[in-house]
């Protein structure tokens, strides 16, 4: 049997709703670099570099996602799931647009707040529908892969929009083709139009929902901890890596270009591994591949510290490769256990799978805050630069811990 027909056979493990899923999320994968990178490189630029505005940007966007996903809750009593992934698609673009089209002037601290606030919303809205969608339309035995293909999506993402739109915007600048706003508005053009063409793809599938009484539960079966420690300690990590790549090659590299080059470069070897690894992992595999991505990040960190005052430049490209090889290592069976999780107590109670979608989102999102607050007083206490390898390091030291949920949860 050749490659190509031995690859066909893999994706009929599939229902029709899932394939339909992942073509969504396959251009999803091209918008996320807008508002996790490109958003954070418009604010650093338009502030001069004050980390504050980037910071107050991520702290409000982390607590806009579980506000996000409580309102979905309450609009799938009356909206279909589908209308609400759209919907998250369309919030999270059309509220960068106007942050991008918002004259400097009125460019202040408090409406950072306001466009990190509804970016968060926006994307727990998105997240929610998306994580529902994705439990209902697949099982434990095809999670791995699917889990591994929507990494491989964003990862596809992060090669071409970093590489095309990072020139674009950084190389119009650099040559005084455009104005820094007018790069950036005119490339958000292109964002609205792939949210068009997904919520097409969505919009025809077939995908069942429901009507949720009651979504919002505090007691659960026994087992759930090990599900909340496991989202919130991947929370933590969540926090440094939406957060610092952008601002770290802004910080010490370069401008958007070069940050396009190296995002691109680091999601091509990743993009690789993390295809083969899923295709042909199973359950037992998940502990063992996150073992290895915390493994990598940790030595990232140290190398990234260590060379940081002698070798800035090459320290950071460092480190934000290993950031973008890192996340989908982990992420990926970190998805797959979660959804475990979720199969197993929802055999237990019989709550509906969004009650625990939303449970494991307000840990995920605590996470985050609790990253983006430590990196806050990193650095507005430490001497700089030496906010960010400390608190890289300790991110990474942490991650240790999930190994032990995953393995409680993947033996459920």
């Amino acid at each position: 049997m050749s490659f190509i027909s031995t690859q066909r056979e893999k994706f009929k493990i599939f229902n029709s709703n899932a394939k339909r899923l992942l073509q969504a999320n396959l251009l999803f994968g091209l918008l996320v670099p807008f508002y996790v990178i490109f958003s954070n490189t418009f604010i650093f630029g338009n502030t001069d570099g004050d980390l504050n505005f980037n910071i107050i940007y991520s702290a409000l966007h982390f607590l806009g996602n579980p506000i996000g996903f409580i309102m979905n809750g309450f609009f799938l009593r009356r909206f279909h799931v589908k209308s609400l992934f759209i919907a998250g698609m369309a919030i999270i673009i059309v509220n960068m647009a106007l942050m991008m089209f918002l004259p400097a002037e009125f460019f202040t601290e408090l409406a950072v707040l306001g466009f990190g606030l509804v970016s968060g919303i926006g994307s727990g809205m998105y997240w929610s529908a998306r994580t529902y969608l994705t439990v209902v339309s697949t099982d434990d035995e095809s999670r791995n892969f699917f889990s591994g293909l929507d990494f491989m999506f964003l990862i596809a993402g992060g090669i071409v929009t970093p590489f095309i739109i990072g020139n674009y915007i950084g190389l119009t600048i650099e040559y005084g083709i455009l104005s820094r706003p007018v790069a950036y508005q005119s490339a958000i053009l292109f964002a609205l139009i792939l949210v068009s063409i997904a919520s097409f793809i969505v919009a025809k599938g077939k995908f069942e929902t429901v009507k949720i009484p009651r979504f919002l539960y505090y007691s659960f079966e026994p087992s759930w901890k090990y599900t909340r420690w496991f989202v919130f300690i991947m929370g933590i990590f969540h926090g440094a890596y939406l957060s610092l790549p952008a601002i770290l090659m802004m910080t010490f590299v370069g401008n958007e270009s070069d940050l396009g080059i190296v995002d691109s470069t680091a999601h091509i070897i990743a993009i690789i591994a993390i295809y083969i690894v899923s295709s042909n992992s199973k359950t037992e595999h998940r502990t063992k591949i996150m073992m290895a991505g915390s493994i990598l990040f940790l030595a990232g960190s140290f190398a990234f510290g260590a060379m940081l005052s002698s070798l800035a430049v090459v320290a950071t490209i460092l480190l934000v490769v290993t950031f973008y090889l890192t996340d989908p290592t982990i992420n990926f069976p970190y998805r797959a256990s979660f959804m475990k999780g979720i199969d197993h107590s929802k055999s237990i109670e019989g709550k509906d799978e969004f009650s625990y979608v939303v449970d494991i989102e307000q840990f995920n999102a605590l996470g985050r805050l609790v990253s983006i607050g430590a990196f806050f007083i990193f650095y507005q206490t430490l001497p700089q630069p030496w906010a960010f390898p400390v608190y890289i390091s300790l991110v990474a030291v942490i991650q240790f811990a999930n190994l032990y949920f995953s393995k409680k949860i993947n033996a459920l």
